[in-house]
């Protein structure tokens, strides 16, 4: 793992943003194994402390929100060490006044309508 001086140690982690690439095989991940979709971020986990979990920030479409599965949030929870700490950058679905301008044809009727979730608990 990489390790943070003892005095910064408490105020400081070391992470990236999402754990999922294959072209870190060799460095993070073990060379010539074929890994399956979850098993990559225990094997970061050896490495690195913490990590931003960007993929629930798209969670804004027309028709309603998707939220996190319950399930795949167990899953990441139960593949790194208690003292990992996950950041999430925060949804779309609550950060956003409107739905974005450029849609879809098929859902081009919300370009631009207000997101009735926005800042809603």
């Amino acid at each position: 793992m990489i390790e943070v001086p003892s005095e910064y140690a408490p105020y400081l982690r070391i992470g990236t943003c999402s754990w999922k690439y294959e072209s870190w095989c060799g460095l993070y991940y073990d060379e010539g194994r074929t890994y399956r979709a979850d098993e990559y971020l225990r094997d970061y986990a050896r490495h690195l402390n913490t990590v931003e979990v960007d993929q629930w920030f798209w969670s804004l479409f027309p028709g309603g929100l998707r939220m996190p599965d319950p399930k795949v949030v167990q899953q990441y929870a139960d593949s790194v060490p208690d003292d990992f700490v996950f950041t999430m950058k925060a949804p779309n679905a609550i950060t956003l006044t409107h739905f974005y301008a450029k849609q879809p044809d098929h859902e081009v009727e919300f370009a631009g309508r207000p997101n009735i979730y926005f800042l809603d608990v």
